[in-house]
C-alpha cells in the first residue's frame, strides 16, 4: 500500500497540485490505512471508510477535516482505476459539504509589530523568520510558494511564479521586503541556491531549503508568546496582505490577480473581513444619543 500511496502523490505532483495538498492527502491516506489495517487496495470498502469516519467523529475531529479525509480516499480510488486499472470499491460515501467562512482571519499592523518585537533578528533563525514574514505580507504568496523561492528569483523586483493548479502569475518585491532579504542573505555564509535554508549550526550537513513544517513550527513558537487569541497560521500572512490592500482601497479584481484567484468571489471573503472591522469602528465612532 505504501508504494501505491507514494506513486499516487507523485502523480498529484506532476498534475501541479500544491505541496500542502500532496502532503495532506498522503498523510490522511496513511492514517486511514493504518487505523483500518489496510494492506491492499481491495481492502478499502464502504464499511472500512464509514468505520474510519466514526472514529474521527469520536475524536471530535471537525467536519471540514473529515471531508478532507474522504476526498483523499476518493481521489486515491479514482487514480487506481484511471492509472493502474486495479479493481477496487467504487466510492459512494457521502462527503459532508463544508461552508466556506464568510470572512478570513488576518493580522492588524499592531499585531504584526508585536510579533516582530519578539523575533531575535540577531540570530540566523530569527532573521530567516522575520524575512519570511516580510516576504509573505509584502507579496501575498502562499507559504509553499515563498519557500520555493531562490536567491536568483528575488534579484528582480518582479517574480514570475507557478502557483496552485499550475497557474502562472507575477508577484512584486517592494523596498521593505528587499531590505530584509538583503539583510538575511548578508548574514548567511552558505552557497545554497534556495532563499530560505536550514541553519548549519544545528545540522552537520550542507544547508538546504527549509521545510514548510519547520517554518510553520518556528512561526507558531513565536506567535504563542504574543498572547493573541486569533487562530493564526502562516497562511494568515497571505490573508493579511489581501485585507491590507482592500482596506487601503485597492480594487478587488486587482487583489484577485495579485493573489492568483481565478474567481473574484474568493477574494471577496477578505473584503467582508475588512467591512466587518470598519462596521464595528463606525458603530463606536458615530453612534450617539447625546
Amino acid at each position: 500500500m505504501e508504494q501505491l500511496i507514494i506513486d499516487f502523490t507523485l502523480y498529484f505532483k506532476r498534475k501541479g497540485r500544491s505541496p500542502e495538498t500532496i502532503k495532506s492527502y498522503r498523510n490522511k491516506l496513511r492514517q486511514f490505512c493504518k487505523a483500518q489495517g489496510i494492506e491492499s487496495a481491495t481492502q478499502i470498502t464502504r464499511n472500512s471508510i464509514n468505520d474510519w469516519v466514526t472514529q474521527l467523529r469520536d475524536r471530535n475531529i471537525s467536519t471540514g477535516t473529515i471531508a478532507n479525509h474522504l476526498w483523499s480516499i476518493k481521489a486515491f480510488l479514482t487514480w487506481l482505476k484511471k492509472e493502474r486499472d486495479i479493481e477496487h470499491y467504487v466510492f459512494d460515501v457521502e462527503i459532508p459539504v463544508v461552508k466556506e467562512p464568510d470572512y478570513v482571519e488576518y493580522l492588524e499592523p499592531d499585531e504584526l509589530e508585536l510579533i516582530f518585537s519578539l523575533i531575535n533578528t540577531e540570530t540566523l533563525d530569527g532573521m530567516r523568520l522575520r524575512t519570511y514574514i516580510e516576504v509573505m505580507i509584502n507579496t501575498g504568496m502562499r507559504p509553499s510558494e515563498t519557500l520555493n523561492l531562490t536567491i536568483e528569483d528575488v534579484s528582480e523586483s518582479v517574480i514570475s511564479i507557478i502557483g496552485k493548479f499550475n497557474k502562472h502569475r507575477r508577484v512584486y518585491i517592494n523596498k521593505r521586503a528587499r531590505h530584509w532579504i538583503e539583510a538575511y542573505c548578508k548574514m548567511r555564509k552558505d552557497i545554497c541556491a534556495a532563499l530560505f535554508v536550514t541553519n548549519p549550526k544545528y545540522s552537520p550537513r550542507i544547508p538546504r531549503a527549509i521545510t514548510l513544517d519547520r517554518m510553520e513550527e518556528q512561526f507558531r513558537e513565536v506567535y504563542r508568546t504574543t498572547g493573541l487569541r486569533k487562530r493564526v497560521t502562516l497562511h494568515t500572512l497571505r490573508h493579511t496582505y489581501a485585507t491590507t490592500l482592500l482596506a487601503n482601497g485597492c480594487p478587488a479584481d486587482y487583489v484577485a490577480k495579485l493573489l492568483g484567484h481565478s474567481k473574484v468571489e474568493t477574494t471577496r471573503r477578505h473584503y467582508l473581513s475588512v467591512q466587518q472591522k470598519h462596521a464595528k469602528e463606525a458603530h463606536f465612532r458615530f453612534l450617539s444619543y447625546d
